[in-house]
């Protein structure tokens, strides 16, 4: 791991659940009523109908205590008729700061999640890369509020993953992401970078809560 001498966590454990759509307002909060502690944001997508939890952890010995999976049988007791699937989660370590946050997790009203997979034999090359492509472009872009980079620990879908966030309207932050310039970097990094090629960046938008 780089040196982290940020604000942002060393680690950061994601968490997602999808619940029924019927009554997820009510569901949503009450997974955050019961899970909420300190260092634990909460976010919702209104459209896939889940909740994203963020939870950092300054070092691998926190982790143990924080994963759901050490208690199944409690959330399924209380939470199994209105989930839709199992419970993701994964665990991401920190690379660097693209734009600074002010705080262990983000402080603003909307998080995004980009992610791909890099192949490790081009992985160093995607690194001098991104610096001289991404990171350049995202600092140029005064909608966002935070980006940090992250690497998969333990994952079923590994890989980069690039945390943002912003305030204020998600088209506009999105616009920063949609013009010929980025287009293009993206084309790059399909070509060269990205298992499964440009259809394999993924982007999720949720709404803190």
């Amino acid at each position: 791991m780089n040196e982290n001498t940020s604000n942002a966590s060393n680690y950061v454990l994601v968490v997602k659940v999808k619940f029924k759509a019927d009554g997820f307002a009510d569901f949503a909060e009450k997974w955050k009523q019961e899970r909420a502690r300190k260092n634990r944001n909460f976010y919702i997508n209104e459209e896939e109908f889940s909740v994203l939890e963020l939870t950092a952890l300054a070092s691998l010995e926190q982790f143990s205590g924080v994963i759901p999976g050490n208690s199944h049988k409690e959330i399924i007791a209380k939470f199994g008729e209105q989930l839709f699937g199992d419970i993701s989660q994964e665990l991401l370590e920190f690379q660097e700061d693209v734009v600074e946050q002010d705080a262990l997790l983000p402080t603003d009203d909307y998080l995004q999640m980009r992610h791909i997979e890099v192949p490790l034999r081009v992985f160093k090359a995607y690194d001098d890369w991104r610096h001289e492509t991404i990171f350049k472009h995202v600092k140029q872009l005064d909608t966002v509020g935070s980006f940090v980079a992250y690497h998969s620990l333990f994952s079923t879908k590994p890989g980069v993953m690039f945390i943002a966030s912003f305030s204020g309207d998600p088209e506009t932050y999105m616009s920063g992401f949609a013009n010929d310039a980025y287009k293009e970097i993206v084309e790059q990094a399909g070509d060269r970078y990205i298992a499964g090629g440009k259809d394999g960046l993924y982007t999720k938008i949720y709404k803190k809560i």
